[in-house]
């Protein structure tokens, strides 16, 4: 017997997702907020572990968290119940239910390149069939090719990353409206990076019976816990409720995920600190010579070098820092993602970028 022989087809020709594990004192590769958790919610969470009941399960339903983000979310635009939310571990698990409910058998999943990889993994690895189309040049949507693909292939899904990661620019708002009016299935609008672009289709949710929105905890501090946060109409997630494991979010999270959201004033201070270091770090590598850094309303920028970036990555990682090498054959050919770190850290970065010497 072999092992691999028993393995699905769609699995084999799979990899396993690899993060960066390079042990640097400076990680800007995953797009997580580097300043410290605050010191008054790390004081508060220290409470709380206190007053939790280890030894039981978990709200299965994460209740009380959904309630907390159901006011919050209601204040950006439309109304939004706690029915109308669904928590997961992270966002990936809440791509792979999307996945699981609405997916076909074998199904289409439309998505651009280049994009979050998990939109393609989580696919493949359903037995869906993903359907990529190449951004344009400025890194927006090619709409004539998603729309076309839309009318014959009619997917079951279409995943938009808004702001769009590894790009970092957010889609042009009227050809995501047209993909919603004209698709036959779900349009996910994933924000992750809403708390850097402050652009969201919330307030269209009561018009559009196929749109879906994920956020996350993950990039403003609260990586760690692995909370992903879907919103949709009540039916939408009421058929998500279905395949949802039970008790998928553990009780710490859904306790300090909870404490995190009544205690945003901490979290909103890194975050407007981080838009000021994201410009002042935009303008530093624009004066670089060998990297054409582009736009970015997220909490990272993508550079292009003149030079291999391999070499680049590499000699970074000489001095300490870690940052995504993402090049490969096309438009992301000789391109690294730098996080935007602390003053210090993206000091660092700039001083090592500046000191190193071109083969």
């Amino acid at each position: 017997m072999r092992i691999q022989d028993l393995v699905r087809s769609e699995v084999q020709t799979l990899e396993p997702y690899r993060a960066e594990e390079d042990r640097c004192k400076v990680k800007l590769d995953a797009n997580e907020n580097s300043f410290p958790f605050p010191l008054e919610l790390r004081k508060k969470m220290v409470a709380l572990i206190e007053n939790l009941s280890f030894n039981r399960y978990p709200d299965p339903s994460a209740g009380e968290l959904r309630a907390v983000l159901a006011g919050q979310l209601s204040r950006q635009g439309a109304p939004v119940e706690p029915e109308m939310i669904l928590v997961g571990n992270g966002s990936d698990e809440l791509i792979q239910i999307l996945l699981m409910v609405f997916g076909g058998a074998p199904g289409r999943v439309l998505m651009p390149t280049p994009t979050f990889a998990m939109y393609k993994v989580l696919a493949q690895i359903l037995g869906q069939k993903p359907v990529e189309i190449p951004l344009e040049g400025d890194f927006d949507l090619d709409l004539e090719r998603m729309l076309d693909k839309i009318y014959s292939d009619r997917p079951s899904l279409t995943f938009l990353s808004y702001p769009n990661n590894p790009t970092g620019n957010s889609f042009s708002r009227e050809k995501i409206l047209k993909i919603l009016e004209a698709s036959p299935g779900i349009v996910v609008v994933d924000e992750a990076y809403f708390d850097f672009s402050k652009k969201t289709f919330l307030p269209l949710l009561p018009r559009y019976e196929n749109l879906v929105i994920l956020r996350t905890l993950s990039k403003i501090g609260a990586a760690g816990l692995r909370v992903g946060i879907l919103i949709s109409n009540r039916e939408v997630v009421r058929q998500l409720h279905k395949v949802r494991l039970p008790f998928n979010l553990n009780l710490f999270s859904q306790a300090a995920a909870k404490l995190i959201l009544e205690n945003r004033e901490a979290i909103d201070g890194q975050v407007a600190q981080l838009l000021r270091e994201r410009e002042k770090l935009y303008q530093v590598l624009r004066e670089l010579p060998y990297v054409e850094p582009f736009p970015s309303e997220a909490n990272f920028i993508l550079v292009r070098t003149k030079i291999d970036a391999v070499f680049l990555h590499e000699e970074l990682i000489k001095r300490d820092i870690l940052v995504r090498n993402l090049s490969r054959p096309g438009p992301l050919f000789n391109c690294l993602r730098m996080g935007v770190g602390t003053p210090e850290e993206n000091e660092m970065l700039c001083n090592a970028l500046k000191d190193i010497r071109c083969p």
